[in-house]
């Protein structure tokens, strides 16, 4: 993909994998600000940068809200906001691994629960006679 290219809505839509309908809820919510001439949505590099961070966010597990909090950290011009941006990601980051940790620790838990139960089956049905 061309980094300096204008791209149409169907354009992004066929590069990244998303539907149409995504592209105009992302811009709803303030994520994206694709240029408009008439009813057509130019999306310029900087909306694919965003784009880019927000889909690999969502892989990641983090809400929209989190996704749109971590974008505005690194696009909001402050004093110190270098240092403070780094704070926040790494914060938000591990937050979100502790809870994908947890998530994976039930889960574990959950397999082992029904492979014994599954055992347990198999031992019963092959302890019953047969007719």
């Amino acid at each position: 993909m061309d980094a300096e290219r204008v791209m149409t809505i169907a354009e992004v839509a066929t590069a990244f994998g998303v539907t149409h309908r995504s592209l105009r809820f992302y811009e709803q919510r303030g994520l994206l600000h694709p240029q408009r001439r008439g009813t057509t949505r130019y999306y310029r590099p900087a909306d694919t940068v965003r784009l880019q961070v927000l889909l690999k966010g969502k892989k990641l597990g983090f809400s929209l809200e989190e996704i749109a909090r971590l974008i505005l950290s690194h696009e909001t011009p402050r004093a110190g906001a270098a240092d403070a941006t780094v704070y926040l990601s790494q914060a938000q980051i591990a937050t979100k691994l502790a809870a994908l940790e947890a998530e994976r620790r039930r889960i574990d838990l959950a397999i082992a629960e029904l492979s014994q139960a599954m055992e347990r089956m198999s031992a019963r049905c092959e302890s019953e006679p047969t007719a």
